[in-house]
């Protein structure tokens, strides 16, 4: 007698257990993996972690270096030296327009420096309004971005002067810096026998005939840099991606993808060309780098205080913040994660802002005299045990660029709720 019923159970029994053992082994296989990667990256897989796991950072924020205007979608400015390769925001960032009016219940604020200045521009306007909520201030904070990556003295007293120029209103300007300052003199173009106060990587700019090397190893950097990209923007667009399985395997590949970055970047800094006049500047060489560093920091506390009588005549105020860094001694207890991620003392950028920063320290006292109001930020992290720093250069993860913002926020609020003298 035929039992259809039951051979439909039988059938189902046959492939129940096959689908249980493969779901029992997807299921340990993912807790391995969750293992494997706390272990390794000392947090639980989120695809949102993917860049600061793998030691990279954000494509969109990462520096530039001789191959900048090829690679980074830098242009020649006539007045800046360089910028952004964007109409809307006349060569700035953000999404603002910087030709802004001032206006009842509105206070524009100008964010200018480099790629940390650009990191706190995109967070400020969210802490600048919990501030002025907090001190009862009745302000809609409009933040503009005059900030470039690799921008540095005297390129933010330009930028603000030509903008000033050409009819954009400030309420106020917040200029963050420093690294940049005291550091891209030296390793980009000092380094490179190129004069040190021209913008970084001059001489790509200036070479109109880039070399071979230089164009295959900028398309090679830009591929790798939108592989990492897609490789995040796929985690976090899939189930699977969801995965610490797909975590491991992705990491993996984009620390393989940041160290042939690395290389490619090392080669191209390396390679040697002939300078002209145009590309390389009145450059001199030194016996001491000390003379270099003195003369750096003296063009930045310069630069700045011509920013704040600029600013002055124009009924803008001015703050000036020296942005924190790691490699500042005593600035933050590290984490071993950010041992790991954010600091090695063998790194060019380490070496020079070790040395350099107390140069700045020692010219900041020309800036607190002549009247600037100055926040030496270099310690804004010492009591802070999370991880604040992403990568071996300078820049912050989430929680430390809206920690530093929130910082900042709160010293130009207080200063506007200050009763005048």
């Amino acid at each position: 007698m035929h039992y259809p019923q039951r051979e439909m159970r039988d059938s189902r029994k046959k492939w129940l257990f096959p689908l249980l053992l493969c779901a029992m082994v997807l299921i340990a296989s993912e807790g391995i993996a969750q293992f494997f990667y706390l272990a390794s990256h000392g947090a639980r897989y989120q695809p949102g972690d993917l860049y600061r796991h793998a030691g990279q950072q954000q494509v969109d924020e990462a520096p530039d270096f001789v191959f900048a205007e090829i690679a980074q979608r830098r242009i020649l400015h006539p007045y800046l030296g360089y910028a952004m390769d964007r109409r809307e925001t006349m060569g700035g960032s953000g999404k603002l327009h910087p030709l802004q009016k001032r206006g009842e219940g509105k206070f524009i604020v100008a964010v200018t420096g480099g790629s940390v200045a650009n990191q706190v521009r995109s967070v400020l306007g969210q802490a600048l309004r919990r501030a002025f909520e907090e001190r009862g201030l009745q302000l809609e904070p409009v933040v503009i971005g005059l900030s470039v990556d690799g921008f540095k003295q005297p390129q933010q007293l330009a930028s603000v002067n030509y903008f000033l120029a050409i009819g954009a209103e400030f309420d106020a300007v917040v200029n963050v810096d420093g690294f940049n300052d005291i550091v891209l003199p030296i390793v980009d173009n000092y380094a490179n026998r190129i004069y040190p106060f021209y913008p970084r990587s001059w001489s790509s700019f200036a070479n109109r005939r880039p070399s071979q090397t230089t164009i295959l190893g900028a398309g090679e950097i830009a591929f790798l840099r939108q592989r990492q990209k897609q490789r995040v923007s796929d985690a976090g667009a899939s189930l699977f991606g969801h995965s610490a399985i797909h975590g491991l395997y992705a990491a993996l590949n984009m620390r393989r993808d940041g160290a042939r970055i690395g290389e490619i970047q090392q080669l191209l800094l390396a390679e040697k060309v002939d300078l002209t006049f145009e590309a390389q500047g009145p450059f001199e060489e030194h016996e001491d780098t000390a003379e270099v560093y003195a003369a750096a920091a003296r063009l930045w506390s310069n630069s700045s205080i011509l920013m704040k009588h600029v600013l002055e005549g124009a009924g803008t105020a001015y703050f000036h913040v020296l942005q924190p860094n790691q490699y500042v001694a005593g600035s933050k207890q590290l984490s071993e994660s950010e041992k790991e991620i954010a600091f090695d003392m063998d790194h060019p950028y380490a070496q020079t802002a070790t040395r350099g920063y107390p140069y700045l320290f020692d010219a900041s006292n020309d800036l607190v005299e002549a009247g600037v109001q100055f926040f030496d930020a270099t310690p804004v992290f010492r009591d802070i045990a999370e991880d604040v720093y992403q990568d071996k250069c300078c820049h912050m993860n989430k929680f430390g660029k809206r920690l530093f913002a929130r910082s900042i926020a709160d010293w130009v609020a207080d200063s506007m709720s200050a009763p005048s003298e």
